[in-house]
């Protein structure tokens, strides 16, 4: 018996035509969305970064700058922590550290217990300051004394056995001290100073905006450390202008950038920065892509600066 096949097998050629057209334009609908979404993640990426920069920037400047404050030469006079104050570059001392000083002080050697609160322990390059007691009875004539060492060593308390770093081969900063209350090595003599005081270390540091492979950033700079060029902090910012300082003294009056003679006086210090996106992102205003910026600004109070 011869059996007849009724039905169609495979397309038509306009069937093959239509069915292209269509994964065509599927393809293409898929292909535009999967690119607007790319567009819109890289935008937000960037847009977090630029923020997160910003925050970071709103976090670290103001905590190297509220434990501003200064010192006296044996003469009374005032010697601040904020060593030039420019419009875009600003050089503090900034603190690093502080412990406490066990057993007994002599002018040659400190012992300072461990561990020490902030950042890190003292190096050889840091400047440190040493709470020196002066006459028992007054508190008027207490003094924070800066001094160097040029050995480290580890070391335990005398009275507990707790470990320490004996400071050693101390070097006094002659222009704070009082030459004929010094022992003969400039430190001050062991009646001024007391088991259980305190002592910070600090490090002279520049903040400035500098330029890098043709962006522009934030950069902290270590002259205590020796460091030959900034280090980028934050960024990148805008050129000219995205890092900018202005200073107020106490009565919220403007004090011009490198007024040296008025340093002394600065009570708040106003920073603006003004962030890049580190690539072009998408503009959703206007389409196309575009450097997106972002800004912040900031007061900070200097909190141990002189009040009137």
């Amino acid at each position: 018996m011869r059996v007849t096949r009724t039905g169609r097998g495979g397309f038509t050629l306009v069937e093959l035509l239509i069915g292209i057209i269509l994964a065509g334009v599927v393809g293409l609908a898929l292909t535009r969305m999967i690119m607007t979404t790319q567009r819109i993640s890289r935008a937000q990426t960037q847009q977090t970064d630029l923020q997160g920069s910003m925050r970071t920037g709103a976090l670290l400047l103001p905590a190297e700058l509220r434990e501003i404050g200064y010192d006296h030469t044996p003469d009374d006079t005032e010697v601040p922590d904020i060593l030039d104050a420019r419009a875009d570059r600003l050089t503090i001392r900034v603190m690093r550290g502080w412990g406490i000083i066990c057993g007994n002080y002599a002018p040659d050697e400190i012992l300072v217990r461990l561990p020490v609160i902030g950042y890190r322990n003292p190096t050889t390059s840091d400047s440190l300051l040493l709470f020196t007691e002066n006459e028992a009875d007054r508190g008027n004539d207490d003094q924070w004394t800066p001094f160097r060492t040029d050995e480290i060593r580890q070391e335990t308390c005398p009275e507990d056995g707790e470990r320490a770093l004996q400071l050693r081969q101390l070097t006094p900063h002659a222009e704070f001290f009082d030459a004929s209350a010094n022992s003969p090595n400039g430190m001050p003599i062991g009646s001024r100073i007391r088991n259980g005081s305190p002592i910070r270390f600090f490090e002279v540091m520049e903040y400035s905006l500098y330029q890098s492979d043709g962006r522009w950033w934030l950069g902290a700079q270590s002259f205590t450390a020796g460091d030959p060029a900034p280090q980028p902090v934050l960024g990148p910012l805008r050129a000219g202008n995205g890092f900018a300082l202005r200073y107020f003294d106490r009565d919220n009056q403007v004090i011009n950038p490198g007024d040296a003679a008025r340093y002394g006086d600065i009570r708040v210090v106003e920073i603006t920065l003004r962030g890049e996106t580190t690539s072009p992102v998408s503009r959703s205003d206007r389409g196309g892509l575009a450097i997106k910026v972002d800004s912040l600004v900031t007061r900070v109070a200097l909190r141990n600066a002189l009040r009137p």
